[in-house]
């Protein structure tokens, strides 16, 4: 034993070990909020944070699927035949 509290050398270092790891846990957490846009706002409610989470989730989600969409054909635009590619579908693509 190697402390008052019954823990063996083994789990104190495994404590240690789990205690320099935390650090760099909350700045992986912090780079990550500040890379989604999550620390801009002043949010003075719980109900707030929430809802601009959501939107920094939506606006991610579109960020990422954007260059999927690109190659689809647009409501507004006529149906093409699968054998003809226009100009302008070949440079969205």
């Amino acid at each position: 034993m190697s402390s008052k509290t019954g823990m063996t050398g083994e789990d104190v270092d495994l404590r240690r070990q789990a205690f320099l790891r935390r650090v760099d846990l909350e700045h992986t957490f912090r780079m990550a909020k500040h890379t989604l846009g999550w620390t801009r706002p002043k949010l003075r409610t719980p109900e707030a944070a929430d809802r601009w989470t959501w939107l920094v989730v939506a606006h991610t989600r579109l960020r990422l699927t954007r260059e999927a969409a690109s190659v689809l054909r647009r409501p507004w635009e006529k149906p093409a035949e699968p054998a003809r590619l226009t100009d302008r579908f070949t440079m969205r693509a």
